[in-house]
């Protein structure tokens, strides 16, 4: 098992994400600098291999009115990551509440959902290079 999300093509902006066994590539859309996605995705597992029980990991930062995001919960010693797309009306990305964890819809359907443990989340963080969160916050005030 390992975890990992990273921009994987700067030039056309695709990133991926690993969870396990499962990999996907997405569009990092926006107008966020590839910086800041890699800083709030960095500031977001920090937080949740912290205190935080739940967080998002952004792939889609713009003004349109629906955007995508991994959702990750944490249970015990283990994250479950969940992708979600949000209408955003009045929604701040970084600031919005995220719903508490659905293992099924509405009709009653299993949702997809992929699970890795605290350790491999901060494996992967260990082999990043070390910034600053202060610095990265710093950053992301400043292209707003």
């Amino acid at each position: 098992m390992a975890f990992s999300i990273h921009i994987a093509d700067g030039r056309r902006r695709i990133g991926e994400i690993q969870i396990g066994a499962f990999s996907e590539y997405f569009h990092a859309h926006g107008g966020w600098p590839l910086a800041r996605f890699r800083a709030e995705w960095r500031s977001q597992l920090e937080a949740v291999l912290g205190r935080k029980r739940k967080g998002m990991l952004p792939t889609t930062a713009n003004s349109t009115n629906i955007f995508l995001a991994w959702i990750i919960y944490r249970h015990k010693r283990r994250l479950y990551v969940q992708q979600r797309y949000f209408i955003r009306r009045g929604f701040d990305l970084i600031k919005g509440r995220i719903d508490p964890r659905r293992i099924k819809d509405e009709e009653g359907t299993k949702l997809s959902e992929w699970s890795v443990s605290l350790k491999e989340v901060a494996d992967f963080l260990k082999k990043q290079p070390n910034q600053s969160i202060t610095a990265q916050r710093a950053s992301r005030v400043a292209d707003c």
